[in-house]
């Protein structure tokens, strides 16, 4: 048996004394697709928010790749470029799409000038969208593509 890529085990997280999560335990292998569905209020977001670190785990551990994150300060799990998009389009909605982009990429690899027209063709926004504010463009792309400008080894998003 191969060691998960992305390994959650008992892990509880609590909002002030609600807990949110109750013993979750989770196994994803490198390259497989996982896909978590329940109703609103279920914990989804709650369990991707809690693999990137905030809110933290009480209970319980995240290995990734085979390093316990659990207690890892969020932007040291950044550099490890696990993304999430974020969601109900949770972008900086005062900046430009491109702005957008190169804000997840700068814990990356990366460099933000590495944006070109063919690169931002990949994820469906155009030349034009690129000066927009994203409150005028397609927001879906942008959240998708500002997780994935830090080219991630392990991404989530939820809708």
């Amino acid at each position: 048996m191969t060691t998960p890529f992305l390994a959650i085990r008992g892990v509880k997280t609590f909002y002030g004394i609600i807990m949110a999560l109750k013993g979750v335990d989770l196994h994803v292998n490198e390259g497989e697709i996982v896909t978590l569905i329940g109703a609103n209020g279920a914990g989804k977001s709650t369990l991707m928010m809690t693999i990137f670190g905030n809110p933290r785990a009480r209970e319980g551990s995240i290995v990734f790749d085979g390093r316990d994150i659990t207690r890892l300060p969020t932007h040291e799990i950044a550099r490890l470029r696990i993304a999430q998009a974020p969601e109900g389009r949770r972008i900086f909605s005062r900046m430009t799409v491109l702005e957008n982009l190169q804000m997840g990429a700068t814990v990356g690899d990366v460099h933000v000038d590495a944006f070109e027209r063919d690169d931002l063709a990949v994820v469906g926004l155009h030349a034009a969208h690129r000066e927009q504010g994203v409150g005028h463009s397609p927001t879906s792309a942008s959240t998708l593509a500002t997780s994935s400008s830090s080219t991630p080894r392990y991404a989530a998003t939820t809708f």
